[in-house]
């Protein structure tokens, strides 16, 4: 955790700032998958779940060339279920960091938060740029697919480009060097999950 000289100083440790960040990105990839698809998943029959570091399928239904209206609500849930969270604990971060509660709990709130909000919105841009993932199965065999993929791309774009303009002002306050705030969750965060994801069977394909 981050000490009060780390906090006075400027300084905080490394491997610490890692950690949290790979916690905080393990959280929002895990409560998309599980609280998210899952959840809809669950609502809609299914009691099987196969989860891995980056997916979550069920062996309860049989696939099929029809996309169903709910194949599209599990689709779009993910993205929705990290927006939600994201807006439900900012408040708390707020508090939380006017406090002056310790920075290491105070910047996992808000990568949560803000790292949350963004993946929601920018997914759609991902699918509408590359026709995979969660927003093209969510339009997928629907009529005007290509109008329908670059409203993906110009409505994520927008919205993804105002969140980070809202929590860029909150980060903005934390007594640190930024960049290294920033830098080392995301690496952290992103080599570890690269690492565990060579486990899976298409994980090097993912």
């Amino acid at each position: 955790m981050f000490s009060d000289q780390d906090s006075r100083s400027g300084k905080h440790s490394i491997w610490t700032t890692a950690a949290i960040g790979f916690l905080a990105y393990y959280c929002i990839v895990m409560w998309h998958e599980l609280l998210g698809h899952g959840t809809v998943m669950y609502l809609l029959g299914a009691r099987h779940f196969l989860l891995t570091s980056t997916s979550l399928d069920t062996t309860d239904w049989v696939a099929t060339q029809r996309v169903t209206t709910g194949d599209r609500f599990v689709a779009m849930a993910g993205s929705w279920s990290n927006i939600l969270l994201g807006i439900a604990l900012y408040p708390l971060f707020k508090v939380l960091f006017q406090r002056g509660t310790n920075l290491a709990l105070c910047l996992f709130l808000w990568l949560v938060s803000a790292v949350g909000v963004f993946i929601g919105c920018i997914y759609p841009v991902y699918s509408g740029i590359f026709g995979v993932g969660d927003w093209a199965d969510a339009i997928a065999q629907l009529p005007h697919h290509t109008l329908l993929r670059v409203l993906e791309i110009a409505v994520g774009t927008i919205l993804s480009l105002g969140s980070a303009r809202f929590f860029a002002v909150s980060f903005g306050k934390f007594p640190e060097d930024l960049r290294r705030l920033s830098l080392i969750p995301y690496f952290s965060a992103a080599l570890v999950f690269s690492v565990a994801g060579l486990r899976i069977p298409n994980g090097a394909h993912l």
